[in-house]
């Protein structure tokens, strides 16, 4: 007796484990999701992420005086303009004359002595070559051109013309405005 039990116990768990009928699909329907991003037109100051707040200090170092002139050049973090547009996007970098200028066209830039009450100034140029021929500055005095992707780097050729005058000692400073318009 025990025999038939146990028989219609595992013929109760078999039926049991056996997947169940499913209904039969009737039908689908199909949509479809459109993905879509816009890159416009645009130009990023500095190299990373985010937009920089100053492209550093382009330090001409310390002189005893101005015998003869001072010519230098800016680094990455020292000066150099880092620029980043997206591809195919045209530009132009200006650069103002600076807080102390005395006159427009980059001509009249001047460093002033930040340490001494008096007003006491170094004339000024900054260029955008090697061969210091191209003034940097606004208007026709920009620098144009066609973004390839990625940092693009500037430099800044500055130019400290000799005195013919004692002039006297402190830091002499002066902040200029980079625009990169597209």
């Amino acid at each position: 007796m025990r025999m038939p039990r146990l028989r219609a116990a595992l013929l109760v768990l078999a039926i049991a484990a056996s997947p169940l009928p499913r209904a039969a699909h009737s039908g689908s329907k199909q949509l479809t999701l459109t993905v879509a991003a816009a890159i416009t037109p645009g130009c990023r100051l500095g190299s990373g992420q985010a937009d920089v707040s100053t492209y550093g200090v382009l330090d001409l170092g310390t002189v005893a005086n101005l015998e003869q002139a001072i010519f230098a050049s800016s680094s990455v973090g020292a000066g150099t303009i880092v620029v980043n547009c997206t591809p195919g996007t045209d530009y132009r970098i200006s650069l103002n004359d600076g807080l102390w200028s005395d006159s427009a066209g980059g001509a009249g830039r001047r460093l002033k002595n930040s340490t001494s009450s008096g007003n006491a100034f170094l004339p000024y140029y900054l260029f955008q070559d090697a061969g210091y021929s191209k003034i940097w500055a606004d208007g026709t005095f920009a620098k144009s051109g066609l973004a390839k992707g990625g940092p693009e780097e500037f430099p800044v050729y500055i130019l400290v013309e000799e005195a013919s005058i004692a002039i006297p000692p402190g830091v002499y400073t002066d902040t200029v405005l980079v625009t990169v318009s597209y």
